[in-house]
Order: structure tokens, then sequence, then C-alpha cells
């Protein structure tokens, strides 16, 4: 099952981070033992989704499809080095998973949709092992797997509709929740939270910085201005302002839909993308 998995050059600067959150915990049921999530490092990300679809992606994916476990890309990261991917390995994957985040702060200020997604988790299970027994008892092994899949398919798009219904009365509930509109995004229609490159962020931060200092060499501002977002970064008819960089992309951002989290410290500010 494992055969045939990908490997990817150690040696890769500009990468997509990205991150799977599995529909239900693989592996024991004991705290610490099971996996919620696997996050990686792909440079060409549709690519690589689609060999962990297919359960060469990775030794984790592989076991976890072979298990009946589907999972949601929740979040990506653009244009990263193996040293911001080790950055993200040493922490647990809900640390930066958007759509657990906001899930355990609905569940924890109303319990009814904790109870609610338990009960939709419950139900993925007993479709799975269904099917899993189905597939022991098929003709064969082809078709015990492709009955397999569509068990999975079903069950993975039943929970994601169980979910969207709980968030919505939930939403409406709790109008003003004060969680992201990206993170509730996440929940309600699994759109991923895409974080720009941190190299363009800085950029933007240095011309920011720049463009203060060209302003305002004397070191004092105007009234009401802040420091680092002078007025010439976006007043068209000051000779001082100049375009700030763009952030840089390694494929376009119209392949998924995406959504950036304010207030994450690898966020770009308050953007969305669709």
């Amino acid at each position: 099952m494992t055969s045939g998995i990908d490997r990817i050059s150690w040696d890769i600067n500009h990468a997509s981070g990205y991150l799977l959150c599995f529909d239900v915990p693989f592996g024991p049921v004991d705290p610490g033992c099971h996996a919620d999530h696997y996050d990686g490092i792909a440079d060409v990300l549709r690519r690589r989704l689609s060999r962990h679809e297919q359960g060469k992606g990775a030794k984790l994916t592989a076991y976890a499809r072979r298990a009946g476990i589907g999972w949601t890309l929740t979040r990506i990261w653009e244009n990263i080095d193996r040293t911001e991917e080790r950055r993200l390995k040493a922490n647990c994957g809900m640390a930066w998973c958007p759509r657990c985040r906001t899930e355990k702060v609905m569940a924890k200020r109303d319990p009814a949709y904790g109870q609610a997604i338990a009960a939709a988790k419950a139900q993925y299970q007993a479709t799975v092992g269904t099917a899993r027994a189905a597939w022991e008892q098929a003709a064969s092994r082809s078709a015990g797997t492709r009955l397999s899949n569509r068990a999975v398919a079903t069950a993975h798009e039943e929970l994601q509709a169980a979910r969207h219904e709980a968030a919505q009365a939930w939403i409406s509930a709790h109008p003003r929740s004060g969680l992201t509109r990206a993170g509730l995004a996440c929940v309600l229609d699994a759109t991923p939270v895409v974080t720009p490159p941190m190299r363009a962020r800085r950029a933007v931060l240095d011309a920011q910085a720049a463009a203060t200092a060209r302003a305002w060499p004397d070191g004092f501002l105007p009234d009401g201005a802040e420091r680092g977002t002078p007025d010439s970064l976006t007043d068209p008819d000051d000779p001082r302002s100049g375009p700030l960089p763009a952030p840089g992309n390694d494929e376009p951002r119209g392949l998924i839909p995406v959504a950036t989290v304010p207030g994450d410290p690898w966020a770009w500010p308050e953007t969305e993308a669709g």
C-alpha cells in the first residue's frame, strides 16, 4: 500500500506548505497516540494532493486512506522552504488548523455544536465500518476497493454537510461571534486558508519603513499618521508615493478558493482571494 511514495528533494526553497485535517482521528483512541492532521510541502500542490488521494503522497495518508479516513485541505502556506516546514512540523497540526481552532471555540460557547459534530463523526465511522465489512466479503480486491472508496467519499460529503448545517445554526445564534471570517469559511465550506509568503510580507514591511523615512526624515510624524503606514503610501497625488511590492505566488491563487486569517503571525494583512 505504501510502495511508490513520492519523494521530494530536500533542497527545495520555493514550495507550497499544506495542512490536511482528517475527518476522524487515525490510530488508537488514547490521547497523544492518534493523528488528526498531516502537514507537508510540495513543489506542485495539486499534483501532490492527487498523489495523497491515490495513497502515494505519504505513508501516514496512505495508511489513513486504507483505514477509510478522508481529509480536507484546510491551510496553505505559499512559497516556503525546508526551514519553514520544520517550524510548522514542530507544532501539532491543531495549532495551525483554522477549522479545528474555530470549532474548538464554537463547541466551548455552545456544547450543542460539539455534540452535533461528534454525532456526525460517529455516523462517519459507522458508514466506513460497514464499507470495510463489505470490502472483506467482496468478490475481488479491486471491487472491494472501489466500494470502499465510494463509501469514504459519501461519508466525507455527509460529514461536511452536517458540519455546514451545524455551523449555520451556530452563526445564526451568535451573529457577533468575534471569530475570523476565514476560520468560519473553512468550517462552513471547507475553504482553505492561504498564508502568503513571509518573504513578501517582510518586503512590504521594509518598504513601509523606507517610505516613512523618506516622507519624514526628521522622525516626527504629522498628527493622525501612523508610523510605517504614511499617507504617501496611499495618496496618488503625493510624488513621494510608490507601489508596494505584491505578494509573490508560485501557483495561480484562482486554482483553489482561499482566504487569509487576520491576526495570524504568518498571514498577509486582511485580504481575501477567490
